[in-house]
């Protein structure tokens, strides 16, 4: 889901309000650094969060993604959850309520 959502949201063609990246990756082939320089969508926030515990989708890929927006410059608001697994928890679902509130009209 994660792959797809960061791959969609940036060649999307109308201007979105915002992009969450939950306990995902990103391919490299997508080239999402270079997606994001011509993207109507270049400015918006994305918000990228992983558990420190998942063992589906390492915590590694998580900082792999929000690494790489930063260095395309995007606006990234990143978490880190202690003990999550591949999951949610109540702390996420709190700053994904946020994020929301924080960007979206």
């Amino acid at each position: 889901g994660a792959a797809l959502a960061l791959a969609s949201s940036l060649k999307f063609d109308k201007k979105l309000g915002g992009c969450v990246v939950f306990s995902g990756w990103a391919l490299p082939h997508q080239q999402l650094g270079k997606i994001l320089d011509t993207s109507i969508n270049k400015e918006m926030p994305f918000m990228v969060a992983h558990g420190k515990e998942d063992n589906v989708v390492l915590t590694e890929n998580g900082i792999f993604v929000s690494n790489l927006l930063k260095q395309a410059n995007a606006h990234v608001n990143f978490h880190l959850y202690d003990g999550m697994p591949h999951s949610s928890c109540p702390e996420e679902i709190n700053d994904l309520v946020a994020f929301l509130k924080e960007t979206l009209p």
